[in-house]
């Protein structure tokens, strides 16, 4: 249940800054963040045909599919805003490690292996030239 809350409370706190690519994001935090949404982007890509083959001209089926057709039609807002959260979170992970946004954002396409940077290296234990170190950085 801890888990599902900081999912949850990860994803809404890094959707509502979207807007602001300041200050330094930890890795767990990223990993949560980065992963559901992750999933998000992809549930409505594959859920419809997985109904089908599970539930073939059902009701249940029907009913999903009409909210997959909503969703749909949605999406396009939902990518977006998604889309801007997760280049804020992206800046703000490499201001973690010590990154430009410039270098993150240039980085981040390429074949260098950046992508897996960002998912496993720890953060700077101290206040860099981005701001103070998140919580789950700072030594004890």
């Amino acid at each position: 249940m801890i888990f599902l809350f900081n999912v949850v409370k990860c994803l809404l706190k890094n959707i509502l800054l979207f807007w602001y690519p300041f200050g330094r994001l930890g890795v767990k935090e990223y990993r949560y963040f980065f992963c559901t949404v992750l999933l998000l982007v992809l549930l409505p890509l594959i859920l419809p045909e997985k109904l089908n083959e599970w539930f073939p001209n059902s009701e249940f089926f029907r009913l999903c599919s009409d909210a997959a057709d909503w969703i749909f039609k949605q999406y396009l807002i939902m990518i977006l805003l998604l889309i801007c959260s997760i280049y804020s979170a992206f800046i703000r992970r490499g201001h973690d490690l010590g990154y430009s946004a410039f270098y993150t954002v240039t980085h981040f396409y390429s074949w260098s292996g950046y992508m897996w940077e960002l998912l496993s290296q720890p953060g700077q234990p101290d206040a860099n030239q981005y701001g103070p170190a998140p919580k789950e950085n700072r030594c004890l």
